[in-house]
């Protein structure tokens, strides 16, 4: 199943609720897709264009709307604000696994 992305949802998050639909721990869900990404984190920030792609395909959704998600071309300070949004998300999907 494919769960739909919130508007200004981080790509992050939207991971960690297809993780709690299907009972797995966000980076187990990652890391089925994209072994060679280390964290949550820099799936958000450090994404080639390549592993947009093939993490599009496995979620079945399209590049351009999953890039949205990503923060890659943000500038380096708003990254601090995505993590603490990131930590609030990831808590609401451990919440929902509950």
């Amino acid at each position: 199943m494919r769960l739909p992305p919130h508007s200004d949802e981080p790509l992050s998050c939207w991971i960690s609720r297809h993780a709690a639909f299907n009972a797995a721990s966000p980076f187990v869900m990652l890391w089925h897709c994209l072994p060679e990404v280390p964290s949550l984190r820099s799936a958000d920030l450090h994404l080639s264009d390549a592993d947009q792609i093939r993490l599009a395909n496995m979620f079945a959704i399209k590049p351009t709307v999953l890039r949205g998600m990503t923060f890659t071309s943000a500038p380096t300070l708003s990254h601090r604000h995505r993590t603490q949004i990131e930590l609030r998300c990831v808590n609401k999907a451990y919440r929902y696994m509950m």
